[in-house]
């Protein structure tokens, strides 16, 4: 989407901005002006986000955050969002899109798509109303997971794609870290599963040393948080000083914390199993912004 944090930080400002024709727009308060962090951080990270193969380049690359993370002085945790149901619905709701839309409307000419969109199609044009209004309704009982789920949380850091770039040749990897895909959606769940909590996130690459290397971390937000921008320095980029900027309103206004070369330190971090004895962090409910 940008470059640099600032030319993100404009990106997502007029994006922002209040369109009356939107009966669901909610206001975003996207301020460029990033402030100094008041406090530790609690991150959850996830290697595999539920069990989903990843190839070992990206995860020896994901592997290395939470190292970094607590040499910031912030607390990581292995956790994530209860999993269950979360591909079912997104196959449903993603094939009654695609039979109902602009793909579905091509009548006879669907032919000339490639063959898996035309799969989607006819598995959309076979769902009952039953089936569609099951997965939308489960979109509620996902949307309430999340919000259980970052209670205590900050961040959810995960993998975002389970599979370094292929040849251009391939339809899709068939092939994920020994794992047989036996569809098309399968390589991509480490986005899809993410994606029907409804968090909002951004995406930032590794280190420019590795330079064949596309594939990264996301970084995801309760949904009443607005992540301005993401971007790795030290051992994820360039040698020098970096920084996370993210709105977290039931926690304060925006948070930046410093990070100074590979082995540099702002405090003590602790990375343990969510669920452990820790202190907890203080609640501030002052001046939430809201996001859509």
């Amino acid at each position: 989407m940008a470059r640099t944090v600032d030319d993100l930080l404009l990106l997502l400002e007029v994006l922002a901005a209040p369109d009356p024709r939107d009966p669901l727009h909610r206001t975003v308060d996207c301020q460029s002006a990033r402030q100094p962090v008041e406090r530790p951080l609690r991150v959850a990270y996830s290697s595999s986000l539920g069990g989903l193969p990843v190839e070992a380049d990206v995860s020896a690359v994901i592997a290395t955050v939470p190292e970094w993370l607590t040499s910031m002085g912030w607390e990581v945790v292995d956790a994530e969002p209860d999993m269950g149901g979360v591909d079912e619905r997104f196959e449903t709701i993603r094939a009654w899109y695609y039979a109902n839309g602009p793909l579905g409307a091509l009548g006879e000419r669907l032919s000339e798509a490639k063959a898996v969109l035309g799969d989607e199609v006819a598995r959309g044009r076979a769902l009952s109303a039953a089936d569609v209004w099951q997965a939308q309704s489960h979109l509620t009982v996902l949307w309430r997971r999340a919000v259980e789920f970052f209670t205590d949380i900050d961040l959810l850091v995960a993998p975002v794609s389970q599979v370094s770039p292929f040849p251009v040749e391939w339809e899709y990897p068939t092939e994920v870290a020994g794992c047989t895909m036996g569809r098309y959606l399968e390589w991509m769940r480490s986005c899809s599963r993410v994606t029907m909590f409804g968090l909002p996130g951004c995406h930032s690459r590794p280190a420019s040393r590795m330079p064949a290397f596309r594939s990264g971390c996301r970084w995801s937000a309760r949904h009443s948080a607005m992540p301005n921008s993401c971007e790795q320095l030290g051992p994820w980029s360039r040698p020098g000083c970096g920084t996370i900027t993210v709105r977290l309103p039931d926690r304060g206004a925006d948070h930046q914390a410093p990070h100074r070369g590979r082995h540099g330190t702002s405090g003590s971090g602790a990375r343990r199993q969510r669920g452990s004895a820790s202190r907890p962090l203080r609640r501030s409910r002052a001046g939430a912004p809201t996001s859509p």
